[in-house]
């Protein structure tokens, strides 16, 4: 995922638009290996101006508004502490699949959410460096004649 984050950044250095959405890219990624304590999910906050870009999109804006308002609250103290209250008395009643799936969902949501969020905002930033470079390609092609 960082190779793939920096080419990008590599691709779009010079398009103010895109640098945000790739910004908003790296921060869910950066926290990913890293410990990170609640109140680092203010740093999400930063992912906000790449909605703001994204919007443009309607599809693409309400994703992004969505998952990263996901990403924040399930980053947040509050869920962090919900949960820890909630599964206070919870044990996994088996080995297997099922029981795995259940248990990362529960106990690791806010990881979940943040590897989500990165692949959203790489897959968003391809996908508008793809969009803009064509767009600019027409615009050049017609400039032409």
């Amino acid at each position: 995922l960082f190779v793939a984050w920096f080419l990008i950044a590599l691709y779009v250095r010079h398009r103010s638009d895109a640098q945000y959405i790739v910004l908003a890219a790296i921060i869910p990624l950066a926290m990913l290996p890293l410990y990170h304590f609640q109140h680092d999910a203010k740093l999400l906050l930063l992912t906000i101006p790449a909605c703001a870009v994204l919007s443009r999109d309607r599809f693409m804006g309400k994703s992004a508004i969505l998952l990263t308002g996901l990403t924040i609250v399930s980053n947040s103290d509050i869920l962090t502490f919900v949960q820890a209250m909630y599964l206070r008395g919870y044990a996994v009643p088996e080995s297997g699949l099922h029981s795995a799936i259940l248990s990362l969902i529960f106990t690791r949501t806010g990881t979940v959410t943040l590897l989500i969020l990165t692949l959203f905002f790489l897959i968003a930033a391809f996908e508008y460096v793809r969009r803009t470079g064509a767009d600019a390609h027409e615009a050049d092609a017609s400039a032409a004649y």
